[in-house]
């Protein structure tokens, strides 16, 4: 299933960036706006995040959306 596998790869790549910043999972929470329990399901690979959520998570990791989306 492709979308599982963009979503595990989009989860991995934005748990490497949050640990990469320093920060634990509800700081990042907290700065980004998106609530623990769903970016904790975002990291998991288990949910696939609208852009809007993506673009607030790479906002509050300074860092570019396209640093945290997989290759297509």
């Amino acid at each position: 299933n492709m979308a599982t596998t963009y979503s595990k790869e989009l989860g991995g790549r934005i748990l490497e960036a949050r640990e990469a910043a320093g920060l634990k999972l509800r700081e990042l929470a907290r700065i980004s706006g998106v609530s623990p329990s769903y970016l904790c399901e975002i990291e998991a690979g288990d949910s696939e995040p609208s852009a809007s959520k993506i673009q607030k998570i790479a906002k509050a990791l300074k860092t570019k959306i396209e640093r945290l989306l997989p290759a297509a």
